[in-house]
């Protein structure tokens, strides 16, 4: 970009290199920012521009380091990579027993989340953990996943022409600080009116789902209106998984540590 025209000011890049996982010094270079005193710019100049300097190499930094999603959903895999370019995957084998009574789903999908990540996390010695937990929720109770076709006729049955709620929950770690940041997202779903032959047809699908039916499938058979994020209802809500990004890089640095400390007191 040409010197004349009006420069970005720091914290839009830094924002924008953060929610899509460019490195900060990249974006940095193609906005024509820098630290050094060139051409008509003055010592003062180039000193206010070391904070900003270092501010950027911590950003890097954040990106930088590793980022496991504690999932084997490939639908959070497809979603997660509209957010990190590079990420691996790391199944957290935590049990998902439903409960038997009402819960209190926000706090329920939180408590899911936070387990995976820390059980993924023990085995990350540096970088970002993500575990998700997303179910389906009518009048308190968690549907979780179909055991068989059976159940999953029940359940469609139960939510066949019905609102419903869908709750994510988000834990994101830091390793090997240790520290915990968490959000949950809802969204108010109605399913389309099923007839019988649907529900013998659509029972013997989607039994790896929360409430037996999928958000994305083709031509989309279940969701007729939803009052929320859609892509929640898939299994990931981006714009609080950004807002969850954005908080614990503003919560590091502002300590003065870049991601890699080794203390998150």
């Amino acid at each position: 970009m040409a010197s004349s025209k009006k420069r970005s000011s720091a914290p839009l890049t830094l924002v924008i290199a953060t929610v899509i996982g460019v490195p900060a010094g990249a974006v940095e270079a193609t906005t024509g920012g820098g630290g050094t005193a060139g051409p008509g710019r003055g010592p003062g100049v180039a000193q206010a521009n070391r904070p900003k300097a270092r501010t950027m190499e911590r950003n890097k930094e954040f990106m930088d380091i590793p980022f496991v999603l504690a999932s084997g959903s490939p639908r959070r895999r497809a979603l997660l990579a509209r957010v990190r370019r590079q990420f691996s995957v790391t199944e957290s084998g935590v049990p998902e027993p439903v409960p038997r009574g009402p819960v209190q789903a926000r706090f329920y999908v939180l408590r899911s989340a936070a387990r995976k990540a820390r059980a993924v996390a023990r085995r990350v010695p540096r970088g970002w953990v993500l575990g998700a937990d997303t179910e389906v929720v009518r009048r308190g109770r968690v549907f979780g996943k179909p055991r068989n076709v059976a159940d999953a006729a029940r359940m469609l049955n139960a939510l066949s022409g019905r609102w419903h709620q869908v709750h994510t929950g988000l834990a994101l770690i830091h390793r090997p600080s240790n520290r915990l940041w968490t959000a949950a997202v809802r969204t108010d779903v109605r399913i389309r009116d099923l007839s019988p032959a649907d529900l013998a047809r659509y029972s013997k699908t989607n039994h790896d789902k929360a409430g037996a039916y999928a958000a994305q499938a083709r031509g989309n058979p279940f969701v007729e209106k939803h009052r929320g994020p859609y892509d929640n209802i898939v299994g990931l809500p981006l714009d609080a998984l950004r807002a969850l990004l954005r908080r614990a890089e503003k919560s590091l640095t502002a300590r003065g540590r870049g991601p890699a400390s080794r203390s998150g007191r």
